[in-house]
C-alpha cells in the first residue's frame, strides 16, 4: 500500500509536467510545523506547481485529517499507521505479530453462568491457561462450554494504540479503506477519473 502511493506520486509529478526522480515518492506527515518552528507543509519532489495537485497531496496529510475533525494527534490515522510500521519494518526490525485473547467477543453456553475471575491477555504460549471460571457455590453445568476466541494484533514495533490495540486483520482493512477513500476523493478526479467502491458513495452521495 505504501508502494502504491509513491506510484501515486510518481504520476502527479508526470501530471505536473515534470520528470520523477528517485527523490519521488508520497509524502505522509504528522505535523506541518517545522524544525524551527516554521509552517512546513508535505511537498512532492521535484516540486510541482499546480495548485489542485498541492491541494489534493494537503487533503490527505495525517495532521490535515486530524484538524478536520477537530483532533490535534494525527497518530490514530491511517496513512500515519501505515508510514510508521513501513518505516519501523524497513530501518529497524521485522513486525512481529501475536495471538491474544479476543475479551470482546468471547461467550460460553451453559448454566449457571460463571464470571471471569483471571484473563491471560499477553501473547499465548502452546498449553497455556488463558482464562479461570467462577460458578461460586453452583455445580458447573456438565455441558460449559466456553468460546474463547483468539486474534492476532502487531507485536513489538511502534508503542502506538492504534497499532497495538486493533486486530491485525482489521488495522490492515481500515489502513486500505482510508487510503481508498483519500485516493478516490482527492486524486481520481484529477486524472479525470470517477472515484471507486464506498469513496464514491462518500463523495457523491448516494444514487
Amino acid at each position: 500500500m505504501r508502494a502504491a502511493l509513491d506510484h501515486l506520486a510518481w504520476q502527479l509529478v508526470v501530471l505536473d509536467g515534470g520528470t520523477p526522480s528517485k527523490a519521488t515518492q508520497f509524502p505522509i506527515l504528522k505535523s506541518d510545523i517545522g524544525a524551527k518552528g516554521q509552517h512546513s507543509p508535505a511537498r512532492l519532489r521535484p516540486a510541482v506547481s499546480r495548485q489542485d495537485i498541492l491541494d489534493a497531496v494537503e487533503s490527505v496529510q495525517p495532521y490535515a485529517v486530524a484538524r478536520q475533525f477537530g483532533f490535534t494527534d494525527a497518530t490514530n490515522n491511517g496513512l500515519f499507521i501505515l508510514n510508521e510500521l513501513v518505516n519501523v519494518d524497513k530501518h529497524r526490525l521485522l513486525i512481529e505479530v501475536m495471538p491474544v485473547l479476543n475479551t470482546r467477543n468471547m461467550y460460553w453456553t451453559g448454566d449457571p453462568s460463571p464470571e471471569v475471575r483471571i484473563l491471560h491477555a499477553a501473547p499465548l504460549k502452546e498449553g497455556e491457561p488463558v482464562a479461570w471460571f467462577d460458578f461460586g457455590d453452583a455445580e458447573a453445568d456438565p455441558n460449559f462450554d466456553p468460546h474463547l476466541g483468539l486474534e492476532i494484533r502487531v507485536y513489538g514495533g511502534p508503542s502506538i494504540a492504534a497499532i497495538r490495540v486493533p486486530d491485525l486483520f482489521g488495522l490492515i482493512s481500515r489502513i486500505y479503506g482510508e487510503i481508498e477513500f483519500g485516493i478516490g476523493t482527492h486524486f481520481a478526479p484529477l486524472f479525470g477519473l470517477s472515484p471507486r467502491h464506498w469513496a464514491n458513495i462518500l463523495a457523491e452521495g448516494p444514487p
